[in-house]
Parts: C-alpha cells; sequence; structure tokens
C-alpha cells in the first residue's frame, strides 16, 4: 500500500520497530535530558492527551506502561511508543535512557536507550534542522476528530471524490526523520500521511526534500500563519478553521500524490542514467523495468525535458527500440558499421550478408541482442 519505500527507509522502519517492540512491553522508560525542555507543559499536555502516566521533573522524564485487563503490557505500550516519538520530534533533548521490559518468560530485562536508539526513535541532533512544534501539536491532535468527522460529512455528500481518514497508528518513518502522523487519507491502495506542520518555513524546505519521492499533506489548525503560502509552496497543507475547510483536502491529496510521482519519475530516470553510463548499454527491456512501464512507452518517458537535459549531460544516446547507450559505445557501433558497409577492398558485399555482419559486430561491441535492428536503421547501415 502506498508507495515503494527505499533501501534506507525500510532500514529506518527496521530499527524503529526494533526498538518499539521492546518499549511497548515497557513498565517504566526513564529519559535523562541534556536540558531542560524549552516547553514544558507543551510536553505535559501531549503526555496527557496520549493517556500516558508522565513525570517531567528537571532533566528527567519518566514514562510509566501499564498492563491490561490480560496482564500484557503491549497494548497500552503503543501509546508510549508514539508519545516518545512525537516527544523526540518536538525536541525532548533526550541524551540517554533506560526501560524495565517485561520478559515474555517473566523476570524483566533492562533496556539501554543510548543514542543510536534515541535516533531510531526520532531523536535530534545537535545540528538538526527539523523540528515540531509541541503547542501546535496538541492543537492538531484536539482538532483531528472534528476534521474526521467533516470529511465524513463531504464523503456522504458526494465531494470527498473516494477519500476516507484514519488515525495514523504510528509516526511517518524516513530515513533520516521520524515525522507525527495524525492521520492516513486512504483511497485504494493509495495512502498519503497527515502530518504535524514543522516548526519553521527552514524545517519545511528539509522535510520537503525528505518527502520529496512520498505524498503528504500537512495539517495546519486554524487560520494560517504569516508566510503560509511560501510554506504550502513547499509542502500542500490543510489551514482548518471552520467546517468548510475540509473540502480543499481532496485537490491537497491530488497535488501531493502527482508531485510525488514527478519526483519518483525523476529519480527513476536518474537511476537508470547512473546505470547506462557504468554499463554503457541498457536495452530496452531492461529500461522498461527499471522506469516500471511498458517498452513501447520508454521513448516518452526519456523524451522529458528533465530526462533529455540529463542525457546530454552525461554524453548517453538513446536509440528508440534499442535502449540507452553511452557515445563511446555509439562511436563503435559507428566504426563497426562503417566496417562492414565498405567491406575488403575489390569486393562487393550483398546486401543481406552485410546487415547479418553488421548484426553479429553490433552485438559483439554493445554486448546486447535485442533490438539491433533498430540500432542498425539508426546508424543508417541498413
Amino acid at each position: 500500500m502506498g508507495p515503494r519505500p527505499s533501501a534506507a527507509e525500510v532500514i529506518a522502519r527496521f530499527n524503529y520497530e526494533t526498538a518499539a517492540a521492546l518499549l511497548a512491553n515497557a513498565a517504566l522508560v526513564r529519559i535523562s535530558l541534556a536540558r531542560v525542555p524549552g516547553d514544558p507543559a507543551a510536553m505535559r499536555a501531549l503526555c496527557e492527551r496520549a493517556g500516558v502516566a508522565a513525570e517531567l521533573a528537571g532533566r528527567e522524564l519518566v514514562l510509566q506502561g501499564r498492563q491490561d485487563a490480560l496482564g500484557g503490557w503491549a497494548r497500552h505500550g503503543a501509546r508510549l511508543v508514539r508519545l516518545l516519538a512525537d516527544l523526540l520530534a518536538c525536541g525532548l533533548p533526550a541524551r540517554a535512557g533506560e526501560a524495565l521490559v517485561a520478559a515474555p518468560g517473566g523476570g524483566e530485562w533492562r533496556f539501554r536507550l543510548d543514542g543510536a536508539v534515541l535516533a531510531d526513535l526520532g531523536a535530534l541532533s545537535s545540528t538538526a534542522t527539523l523540528t515540531f512544534d509541541a503547542p501546535a501539536l496538541v492543537d492538531a491532535y484536539a482538532q483531528l476528530p472534528r476534521l474526521m468527522t467533516d470529511l465524513a460529512a463531504l464523503r456522504r455528500a458526494g465531494g470527498a471524490e473516494g477519500w476516507t481518514l484514519r488515525r495514523a497508528t504510528e509516526p511517518l518513518i524516513l530515513a533520516g526523520a521520524v515525522v507525527p502522523a495524525l492521520a492516513v487519507c486512504v483511497r485504494g491502495r493509495q495512502r498519503v500521511p497527515l502530518i504535524a506542520a514543522p516548526a519553521t518555513d527552514e524545517h519545511a524546505r528539509h522535510l520537503a526534500q525528505l518527502l520529496a519521492e512520498r505524498p503528504v499533506v500537512v495539517f495546519q489548525p486554524g487560520p494560517a500563519p504569516r508566510g503560509a503560502a511560501d510554506r504550502a509552496a513547499v509542502l500542500p497543507a490543510l489551514a482548518y478553521t471552520v467546517r468548510g475547510d475540509v473540502a480543499a483536502l481532496p485537490e491537497l491529496l491530488a497535488h501531493a500524490l502527482g508531485e510525488a510521482a514527478r519526483h519518483e519519475g525523476l529519480a527513476r530516470v536518474e537511476a537508470v542514467m547512473a546505470e547506462a553510463l557504468t554499463a554503457g548499454v541498457l536495452a530496452e527491456p531492461q529500461l522498461a523495468e527499471r522506469l516500471g512501464c511498458a517498452e513501447e512507452d520508454v521513448w516518452a518517458r526519456l523524451a522529458l525535458p528533465a530526462a533529455r537535459a540529463a542525457g546530454q549531460a552525461r554524453g548517453l544516446h538513446y536509440v528508440e527500440g534499442f535502449g540507452l547507450c553511452t557515445a563511446e559505445v555509439l562511436a563503435r557501433a559507428q566504426a563497426a558499421a562503417s566496417e562492414v558497409t565498405v567491406g575488403e577492398p575489390g569486393t562487393a558485399t550483398e546486401p543481406v550478408r552485410a546487415v547479418r555482419l553488421l548484426g553479429r559486430r553490433l552485438r559483439e561491441v554493445t554486448g546486447a541482442s535485442e533490438g539491433i535492428e533498430c540500432l542498425i536503421a539508426y546508424l543508417g547501415a541498413a
């Protein structure tokens, strides 16, 4: 469901889920802080909203787990993990910590939260360029039920274009960031997270770079802040104050999906160009596979202005029906065509035999066999 994750995102998600699985079964989590948080009242409000017993005193935060009726910790523990990720995303200056985890066979484990584990959960570095505002996140969570009700009413009226809204069960996990997600917009196999607004315009630009190939919509409760037009140009944002504001959400979702698809297409083209530059030749079937399209549509993907500019910058040439090749390979193919066409001095080569000889020589030169007739036509040697 949703966009295909990159390898780095799979690694980040695995690391997050591994730490989260342990913390969800913790009876107690103790975090030591590098300094007193900038807005302790908002941090406490986030804990209260999550329904997690917490104590923030000085330079220490203590979160308490809770067992359910069957004696398990994980049901309530999922809230604890989500809360900790939100606090870290909002700039909680966590330095280290430990958790007392209920072991499956009884007893207790001590899980040490060092810098690497906290980073997997979303802790920010000293030079972080992506943080979220804790009071704004509290407000966004408070306004979310009303937004969901309004979108459901819009859907019943036939104006939601098939979109529904579900509460997010975990943050949006990226390679290099853990982003608070409020809800997920769902339509068929499409998934678009509704995320909290970054703290500043600079942070919004950094987040937009991380999310270039992933569709998201920022949820901004209340009137649009100053400079919101510039921020919306970076990330699509829903300014939500009254019920009618939800009508803008389907258009924002369409814009987010379109931009993500465009960036994903350009990223695929860039990867294809790099591979062709290394291999010398990338045949048409390989291009279709890597670009995720039919072979007859490859030319249209590579004919886009951005793709053509990328190919020219790398000295690559696209031969329709054959593939993408470097200037060096194309020069060797041209030399082979000239040799076969001219033939031995004083002899005449029959056209059919010349084509067969040329096809054999071009296979040796390019290392490719499919589409050789298209390369022959391109060289003008048929």
